[in-house]
């Protein structure tokens, strides 16, 4: 069962692909061409199974689970078919010769020549391995790991009943994990109080601060915060580090070459603003006269 914002979606990308020219109903040939299936035709025109699969091939992966069988490819082709009447309606009703629609239009097509010079300034743009390994130098703040605890505790809503847990632990009447599952008010008790690996600056700062401290294994006393009061150990440490240049290559050369059409970008764009004579108006301050 489909619900109707799901066929809207589609019908929306739809919309957006025949703009880019992605999806359309070609003209008629007078056979299929490379064996591809016609599932519809429209006087003239045809759409093919290649159109309804760059619809849903387009869609994010939770929108293509729900296209990707027969039901949903039925939608997106009623949707195409849509498209192409609706289309042939208008040029019936020589819509492209009103107004709103030549504005539209003169709108789209400076956009699209704009992201058509965009790409082929950018198309050209290269970065090899000496830059990557200098913009990996450069950048190493980028690629460190902080440094992480493991700790599990128990949270307790007052103070002394905090001191009664932790003196019950010391003295062996119940393990740290026993004493969490049966006092502890925080949902990790369902894990024996574990809250797994962490940075310190993650959680509320009397909590980290008393923490950090901490040799492994070793118990704190009794620590207040906003949550209440929290017998922490600490389980493991593992220090901060760098990420090794092969760890991260390919997401260095990707914010290199990000970098790198950037600049050329807004290089470009003072050029051409310069050539063009691109000049501000200023706006005229409001007069301080009274009416």
């Amino acid at each position: 069962m489909f619900r109707g914002s799901k066929v809207l979606c589609v019908s929306g990308l739809i919309a957006v692909l025949a703009w880019g020219g992605v999806v359309f109903a070609a003209e008629a040939a007078p056979k299929a061409d490379n064996g591809q299936t016609v599932l519809a035709r429209i006087g003239t025109a045809e759409i093919k199974q290649q159109n309804v699969d760059e619809v849903i091939n387009a869609l994010d992966p939770q929108q293509k689970m729900y296209y990707d069988n027969e039901q949903g490819r039925k939608a997106v082709l009623d949707e195409l078919i849509n498209l192409e009447v609706f289309a042939r309606y208008a040029e019936d009703k020589r819509f492209d010769e009103d107004p709103v629609f030549v504005e539209r239009l003169a709108r789209v097509k400076k956009e699209l020549m704009r992201q058509l010079a965009v790409e082929k300034l950018l198309e050209n743009v290269t970065i090899d391995e000496k830059e990557t390994k200098l913009y990996y130098m450069d950048h190493l703040k980028e690629f460190e790991v902080p440094a992480q605890i493991r700790a599990s505790h128990i949270l307790l809503k007052e103070e002394d009943e905090a001191k009664k847990v932790l003196q019950e632990i010391k003295s062996g009447t119940i393990t740290f994990e026993e004493a969490a599952k049966k006092y502890s008010t925080c949902p990790s008790k369902e894990q024996n109080g574990d809250l797994g690996y962490f940075q310190t600056n993650q959680v509320v700062p009397e909590f980290g601060e008393a923490a950090s401290k901490l040799k492994k294994s070793e118990i704190s006393s009794p620590v207040q915060s906003q949550f209440g009061w929290h017998i922490i150990r600490l389980e493991d440490t593992k220090p901060g580090k760098i990420r090794s240049f092969e760890e991260v290559k390919s997401q260095v050369e990707s914010n290199l070459l990000r970098d790198k059409r950037a600049q050329v970008y807004s290089e470009e764009t003072e050029k051409l603003r310069k050539e063009y004579g691109v000049v501000l108006v200023e706006k005229e301050p409001a007069s301080d006269k009274k009416q």
